[in-house]
């Protein structure tokens, strides 16, 4: 029973630490100043896509700051907003609204590639948007 209690202590102590790890390295390689190169938004009707769309209109850049918050120039303006990232997620909350929280498919020094994904049900159809956003550190 003493063995149990300890190989389950020790295990539930080694998912903490790796998990814990994993977090700070994404953090840590997230701040910064980065430019987005390319938004490719796809929809979807029922899993069969039905439109896609390569559409960048102007630099957007997204700053950031260690402290997890952080700004973007979208829509013309400077906006203001928090972030927190996991291994593979990062979620962006701008005042007053709810977080967007995107997958990262890729994240080095230089480089990141993030997606959005949503998916609804109407009238017995199902709809899925898929937004892709590809960023190189400044």
């Amino acid at each position: 029973m003493i063995k149990k209690i300890t190989l389950l202590s020790l295990l539930v102590a080694f998912v903490a630490i790796t998990g814990c790890k994993k977090e700070k390295v994404s953090e840590k390689n997230i701040v910064g100043k980065w430019t987005v190169t390319a938004v490719e938004e796809i929809s979807y009707l029922n899993g069969k896509e039905v439109s896609r769309s390569n559409d960048l209109d102007g630099e957007f850049v997204f700053e950031f700051r260690s402290d997890g918050s952080g700004q973007d120039n979208t829509e013309g303006d400077i906006n203001q907003f928090t972030y927190i990232t996991t291994s593979e997620t990062l979620s962006i909350k701008y005042p007053g609204e709810d977080p967007e929280v995107f997958n990262i498919r890729k994240l080095t020094s230089s480089e990141l590639q993030i997606n959005l994904e949503d998916t609804e049900e109407f009238n017995g159809q199902t709809y899925k948007e898929v937004v892709n956003i590809s960023l190189k550190k400044k």
